[in-house]
């Protein structure tokens, strides 16, 4: 669907890409939620950070980095829903900041520990880096086919191939973080 076309199917008339969340299919209602099914999936990487701090509690693995790994998983979700939600004065910085700082740590974590004479990885396995390639390589298909100018598009749809892309994305990250964290002995 193109913009021409979003523009005149939105309740909010005459939208262009300036305001949050334009580009992800969904309609943007007034109200707390402007984007219901967005702003609901964002809950999954809420539910991830809960998964992975349980994990780390039962499998002993609980440690300051991964707590903050989770806490800013958990920013991740609020960042979202806030951006798909209330759409706050701060939304845009909630939703991107957490997001480019988890990737950054995703990739600095092993280089570190390696430059320490670390293992990189202790939890990597098989299963779980098919997960993480898996869900990111889904995740990345449904951003690409979610989005407002996709014939995938259906703005009114309660089903949202970006809320499955916060689905997809939280599972990756949780998958990851047990590669980074785990122990695979």
């Amino acid at each position: 669907m193109d913009l021409a076309a979003w523009n005149s199917l939105s309740p909010r008339t005459a939208l262009v890409v300036e305001n949050m969340g334009d580009t992800d299919c969904e309609f943007i209602r007034d109200g707390l939620w402007a984007q219901p099914t967005n702003t609901v999936s964002s809950l999954a990487y809420l539910l991830a950070a809960l998964l992975l701090l349980i994990w780390a509690i039962r499998t002993q693995r609980l440690s300051w980095s991964l707590v903050g790994y989770a806490a800013l998983l958990a920013v991740v979700g609020f960042g979202s829903g806030d951006f798909h939600g209330t759409q706050s004065a701060w939304a845009q910085w909630l939703h991107d900041l957490p997001v480019a700082v988890l990737l950054l740590g995703c990739v600095l974590i092993p280089v570190i520990r390696r430059i320490k004479g670390e293992p990189a990885l202790p939890g990597m396995s098989r299963g779980w880096l098919i997960l993480v390639i898996v869900a990111g390589l889904a995740a990345g298909a449904a951003f690409l086919l979610g989005g407002t100018d996709s014939r995938f598009c259906d703005p009114d749809s309660i089903v949202q191939l970006h809320g499955l892309w916060h689905v997809l994305t939280a599972t990756m990250f949780g998958g990851w973080a047990v590669i980074l964290y785990g122990d695979n002995k």
